[in-house]
């Protein structure tokens, strides 16, 4: 019986081919099992399926080994031909990635000091070198406003309340604390309320929001 007319074209998917391909690589089912973390018998039927498919037989098993059949050979470069193709395009897709280019604006707050937020930015131009940063200092509440006219940034800032027109993602997680010198007499002293320091004269410095 021979092969169904456009039976590649119209039948077989990739997947089917893809096992076969391994089998005939690998030189046995089991190996090809192995190599893609499949069960025997589920490359056994895979094979049969795509042998139904094409309405051939693609190997023939005796002795412990196998060859393939004059159909099997030409599905098996078919099946090479078509990943050397995919494999080409991937390549082409990542390259096609890595050549985006263009400037993204960034709306940051003053004094941000994060290892996680400067591995953000270096891993981002590593990965896309072509792309530029736009960088303006701003009060959080001026970021977030601008953001609500729809400004094509991203902002970073301290937010005490979101918007609900706006997606928020903590990028940061930042810790304060008060200090004093060994003038106070607040110095060396430890306390669990903080009632003390109601009466206290204190510097603050003012959120930029």
């Amino acid at each position: 019986m021979g092969m169904r007319p456009n039976v590649l074209l119209d039948k077989c998917n990739w997947s089917l081919l893809r096992i076969f391909r391994v089998i005939v690589q690998e030189g046995s089912l089991n190996k090809a099992a192995i190599k893609l973390f499949l069960t025997q018998s589920a490359i056994s039927q895979s094979l049969k399926r795509l042998e139904e498919q094409i309405g051939e037989t693609l190997i023939i098993r005796t002795g412990g080994k196998f060859y393939l059949t004059a159909t099997g050979e030409i599905v098996f470069e078919a099946s090479m031909m078509i990943y050397s193709q995919l494999m080409d395009y991937e390549e082409r897709l990542n390259t096609e990635k890595n050549s985006l280019s263009g400037t993204i604006k960034l709306l940051v707050l003053s004094r941000i000091e994060s290892t996680r937020y400067d591995q953000l930015l270096h891993d981002f131009h590593q990965k896309y070198p072509l792309v530029d940063f736009q960088v303006d200092v701003l009060k959080s509440k001026e970021i977030q406003q601008l953001l609500l006219q729809k400004i094509p940034a991203l902002g970073i800032g301290i937010n005490q309340s979101q918007h609900s027109k706006l997606k928020y993602q903590t990028l940061i997680n930042q810790k304060y604390a008060l200090f004093c010198s060994d003038k106070h007499s607040l110095y060396t002293k430890m306390f669990k309320v903080l009632n003390k320091l109601k009466v206290m004269d204190l510097f603050l410095f003012r959120v930029s929001n």
